[in-house]
């Protein structure tokens, strides 16, 4: 399977962002705050998408069509892109996207929880 992370930079020449083609493979969204469901609280929701920009955008639109994206829109919770995975195929992504979900550990997989926890662990040490 051959994906690859996107990283944040902006490409262009001279300020302006070029059109980029359709990317398809997996994303992880991290929202602002917790959501109770049935099993507890949640802040992360994992996807797949053959258009990854779009389908993002659907989501922060709250027309996804995902019962867990609409619950935090319909809330009023905002989210930030917790990370991305680029895939050749959508077959690539569905495979990608099942091994994620089923490591169930989507906090250990976000850049923004990482970093967070790296920021706490520094202050712990500052302040003894």
């Amino acid at each position: 399977m051959v994906f690859s992370e996107l990283s944040n930079r902006r490409t262009g020449e001279q300020g302006h962002t070029r059109m980029r083609k359709p990317q398809t493979g997996c994303y992880l969204l991290h929202y602002t705050r917790p959501l109770a469901s049935g099993k507890g609280y949640t802040k992360h929701y994992l996807g797949m998408a053959r258009d990854l920009n779009k389908r993002i955008d659907k989501h922060r639109r709250g027309t996804s069509g995902a019962a867990l994206p609409m619950a935090f829109h319909t809330n009023g919770i905002t989210f930030r892109i917790g990370r991305k995975w680029v895939t050749d195929t959508i077959k690539e992504a569905y495979l990608l996207e099942r091994q994620l979900k089923a490591r169930k550990n989507s906090p250990q997989l976000c850049m923004i929880c990482r970093r967070n926890k790296r920021r706490r662990i520094k202050r712990r040490k500052e302040n003894k």
